[in-house]
């Protein structure tokens, strides 16, 4: 049973819900990372926010803390093999290894992926 209080899951919840997930999912992403998969055209399109390191009071410029940067890993987990991997919002190079995706991410940053397999 799944227990909300506000708009936040139990701490308990958000740790099962993780598990069954990580279980379930053919993807997984290592790293302090908001993330968001989904599957279209036999492809899965995985989704990155770094909201890390972003600050912005009203009337006041966005600020960086250059020093939240995180350094992501996807582990790619369904049975077929990755044919491809685009960044698709601004064509950046991702490094692939075999079933595993590497790359850095600056605060603010936004990466969608889309990972294609054979």
């Amino acid at each position: 049973r799944l227990s909300l209080v506000g708009s936040e899951m139990c701490i308990r919840d958000r740790d099962i819900l993780d598990k069954y997930l990580r279980k379930m999912l053919p993807i997984e992403v290592e790293g302090d990372i908001e993330y968001f998969v989904n599957v279209a055209d036999g492809a899965f399109y995985v989704t990155l926010i770094n909201n890390d390191g972003v600050m912005k009071a009203p009337k006041t410029p966005v600020q960086f803390d250059s020093s939240k940067r995180k350094d992501i890993v996807i582990h790619y987990k369904a049975k077929n093999t990755i044919q491809s991997v685009d960044e698709l919002w601004n064509s950046r190079k991702v490094h692939v290894e075999g079933r595993t995706i590497k790359f850095r991410m600056l605060p603010g940053d936004c990466y969608i992926l889309k990972i294609a397999s054979v």
